[in-house]
């Protein structure tokens, strides 16, 4: 992880703070930002692909052990759609 950065460390206490060096620090921060943001959105996104992917099998597992029963469901959930959908 990166290193926190303070407002103006590489300043002496000599020199004034200028817009254009606020500037550059706040675009900084903003990148590191968005590169945390996306490092967190990645390993959210590849938690949920392996979770559904888990869900997937045992789903497949569930349709091979009881055949009726899963198409006597999705025969159901056919009909509730259809309801549905006429109204």
């Amino acid at each position: 992880m990166a290193q926190p950065h303070r407002l103006g460390s590489e300043r002496s206490a000599q020199d004034p703070v200028t817009v254009d060096d606020l500037k550059s620090e706040l675009s900084q921060l903003a990148s590191t930002v968005q590169k945390l943001a996306a490092d967190q959105f990645g390993e959210a996104a590849e938690a949920a692909q392996q979770q559904a992917a888990n869900k997937v099998s045992d789903l497949e597992v569930a349709i091979r052990k009881n055949p009726t029963q899963a198409a006597a469901v999705a025969a159901g959930i056919g009909f509730l759609i259809g309801l549905v959908l006429t109204r």
